[in-house]
């Protein structure tokens, strides 16, 4: 085109010449009439190109034949498709992600104000994990990271001698000293722990469902040891409690971490399932629900590949449990809308069902005694009636 002007032919000569009147190429408006630049006489032929008006040619033909030709999409690797879900992407479209709470600005005054407005607040009662006993569930919600739960209690140092170990009833329930700066509260041929009173006793914990983490406890003694009467009366370590982290519903059950070496250490829990474990499950079934948006197979063939892999080719215990109880499609699809195999382990108990079967442990809460050189106290939170059960103790 660079090369090209546009002519027209206006007179055949006997010689094979042709006289051309050429235009400009480029006309001031787009379908306007083109200006003449020159009329040249014998011009050759092979320098003329004879074209069609523009939008003429053929392929404008308005009966012209045509039929769109479409291309399968099974010809191309479903990775290559705008419609395929990874397994990751099956989670973020499917698993139910955790949504943030409207109070989720909630001050720890105001949380302090609803639990002085409720029956109860905490309860202690039948566990969700089996066989774990009682665990603690909150009544009302905690709508963030950091809420404070339970009452901030000290803690004590328990000792045993190394070179004769005896297995204290407590033994189950300790904590490390590392855990509460206590290191030095006994001599080296000592085993020293901490007993943590309250949710550090009473909470149980899931390795896959963690919402609560302890908190930085205080260590300051408060009285001079030198001629203070109430020295040593109570513990110099205080303020210990647990506190959310993440949002809470009303009626979820609360978990704390004990450390997976806890139940790695213990032979009798080898069947109970860790995080990784849990994880594991979790991008097993991910991955069904992805092969299943791919292939559109069949909820048989889809179970009978599961149970093939669940029963031939996961040979970790743990993991195992796990799967157990998952057998359908709609197990599979159940685990997705809960956010997880862990998620599916625990239920959300109602406010009636914990007044039923549960007790209620935060009726009392803590601060300094109105008795001198006494420590902390406890002090009630709500009215209670007599005869009403303040705080029950599992011993």
């Amino acid at each position: 085109f660079r090369w090209w002007w546009p002519c027209v032919v206006t007179v055949v000569h006997d010689d094979a010449t042709y006289t051309v009147r050429i235009f400009e190429k480029f006309p001031a408006q787009p379908r306007g009439s083109w200006q003449l630049v020159a009329t040249v006489s014998h011009f050759p032929r092979e320098h003329i190109r004879f074209v069609d008006r523009p939008y003429t040619s053929d392929l404008h033909l308005a009966a012209g034949f045509r039929h769109p030709i479409a291309i399968p999409d099974a010809i191309f690797p479903r990775h290559w498709r705008d419609d395929y879900r990874t397994p990751q992407k099956i989670v973020e479209d499917v698993w139910q992600l955790p949504v943030e709470h409207p109070n989720v600005n909630m001050t720890d005054d105001e949380y302090e104000a609803e639990l002085r407005g409720v029956t109860c607040g905490l309860y202690i009662a039948p566990s969700t994990i089996e066989g774990a006993g009682n665990g603690v569930y909150t009544a009302v919600d905690l709508p963030r990271e950091g809420i404070p739960i339970g009452p901030k209690l000290p803690v004590n140092a328990v000792y045993n001698l190394k070179k004769k170990i005896l297995r204290q009833p407590w033994a189950n329930y300790e904590w490390s000293k590392t855990t509460f700066q206590m290191d030095f509260e006994g001599f080296s041929d000592m085993w020293t722990s901490v007993m943590s009173a309250g949710l550090g006793m009473m909470t149980n914990f899931h390795p896959g469902l963690v919402n609560a983490v302890g908190a930085f406890p205080v260590n300051q003694a408060v009285l001079d040891k030198y001629k203070d009467v109430g020295a040593g009366a109570f513990s110099d370590y205080h303020t210990n409690y647990f506190e959310t982290t993440e949002a809470v519903m009303a009626g979820d059950e609360i978990f704390i971490s004990y450390g997976e070496q806890w139940l790695e250490s213990r032979a009798y829990l080898e069947h109970v399932p860790l995080w990784d474990n849990y994880d594991t499950a979790d991008r097993l079934v991910a991955s069904l629900l992805a092969l299943r948006n791919d292939t559109q197979v069949g909820d048989a063939a889809l179970e009978a590949l599961y149970t093939t892999i669940r029963d031939a080719f996961i040979d970790d215990g743990r993991t195992a449990t796990v799967l157990v109880h998952l057998d359908t499609v709609s197990d599979l699809e159940a685990v997705a809308a809960a956010g997880g195999t862990a998620a599916t382990t625990s239920t959300r108990r109602s406010t009636e069902w914990l007044e039923e079967h549960g007790y209620c442990i935060d009726h009392i809460y803590v601060k300094n005694s109105t008795i001198p050189q006494a420590g902390k106290g406890g002090f009630v939170r709500r009215p209670i009636r007599r005869g009403d059960v303040i705080l029950p103790v599992q011993l």
